[in-house]
């Protein structure tokens, strides 16, 4: 067996559950496990559902059936006592269409920053605190696999909940073969869309123009291009457009969104660049609509033949059809992509460079 050491640092604040949920929070392996399946699946290129599934079952453990299969390779967190808060970062933002400003770090920790009390509802971990990570390898034949899952996490991804607005975003200081984010992208780039979320071909990474002192500033510089990006696709108060973005939108505590639940492809971090940092917005695009798009064809085609038949009528089809198309969510994709080459840039492109080993 083989045991690697990663000595590491949040660099944003860090929701962390723990056996209360709003309780003193816990920086757990599972939580850990959870997010490395994440990253790991995000870049195995990997297309059919059934094969990745038994690949990540052989690496982190499962059910196959009836037959339990035990992990490849265990965690250990080691950790002082780790300083909370409940004070977030300020950063100030214009709200369209309104005289007044909002924190844009209370928009990003929506439904964990509750606006009519003012108050997040729970601890996070401060920015600055630090652990220790230990991987130990029964064998070595996957711990190439899960090193790269791991430093993915590190540069694109994050520990807890939030992380796709960049909280608990984590550094890792003792890293000599340390990645940086265009290399990784580059590495990455792994042939078309899949159902689920994956490196693909159609990745863009946006970064900020410039780098700031603080993570927490590249943070907030992100954050604003975001919030202004959704608000550009569509007018406010209107939330058919913002569907194909994310979903549900909640409004007043009530959905608004008519599409099924699907998570963003947008993944807002920062990355630190000699003694700075500089803000990154990674588009991880999936087709998360292709199941559906498949069954409207089906029932719109059996309407077509049949259109005596009980059930919806063919105008109720084809507008559903129309909402559920593949190239409609593409459609506000390039919007938010085109508003997101204003606020920010991306004027190296890392699929240029020459391949790279991670």
């Amino acid at each position: 067996m083989e045991t690697i050491t990663f000595n590491c640092r949040f660099i944003t604040p860090a929701f962390l559950g723990g056996a209360n949920p709003k309780g003193t929070p816990e920086l757990r392996p599972p939580s850990i496990k959870g997010a490395l399946r994440f990253w790991w699946r995000a870049q195995c290129g990997i297309f059919d559902l059934t094969d990745l599934r038994k690949r990540e079952i052989e690496i982190f453990g499962g059910l196959d059936g009836e037959n339990a299969i035990k992990s490849k390779f265990t965690i250990r967190v080691i950790h002082e006592e780790l300083l909370t808060s409940q004070e977030l970062p300020r950063s100030m933002t214009s709200v369209r269409n309104k005289s007044f400003k909002v924190n844009i770090f209370e928009y990003l920790a929506f439904g964990i920053y509750e606006q009519k009390e003012k108050k997040l509802n729970r601890d996070y971990v401060k920015q600055g605190e630090t652990f220790q990570i230990k991987f130990t390898f029964r064998s070595n034949e996957y711990r190439e696999e899960v090193e790269i899952a791991f430093r993915l996490l590190s540069i694109f991804g994050g520990i807890g909940t939030k992380t796709r607005n960049g909280f608990g975003k984590f550094e890792i200081v003792n890293d000599v073969d340390f990645l940086s984010w265009k290399p990784a992208i580059q590495r990455m780039q792994k042939g078309p869309e899949k159902s689920f979320s994956s490196f693909s071909d159609k990745i863009i990474c946006f970064q900020t123009k410039d780098t700031t002192d603080s993570a927490e500033q590249a943070l907030a510089e992100v954050g604003k291009a975001y919030k202004n990006a959704r608000e550009f696709v569509e007018d406010p108060h209107n939330y058919e457009h913002r569907s194909y973005i994310a979903s549900p939108i909640v409004d007043n505590k009530r959905q608004k969104s008519f599409l099924d639940r699907h998570a963003k492809p947008y993944y807002m971090t920062v990355v630190p660049e000699a003694e700075d940092y500089r803000g990154l917005i990674l588009f991880l695009p999936y087709l998360f609509l292709e199941d559906a798009s498949s069954m409207m064809k089906e029932l719109y085609g059996q309407r077509e033949k049949n259109p005596n038949s009980t059930g919806l009528r063919i105008s109720d089809l084809k507008k559903s059809l129309v909402q559920t198309s593949i190239s409609k969510h593409q459609e506000y994709y390039s919007e938010s992509n085109g508003f997101f080459h204003k606020e920010l840039c991306h004027n190296e492109n890392p699929h240029a460079l020459p391949p790279v080993a991670l």
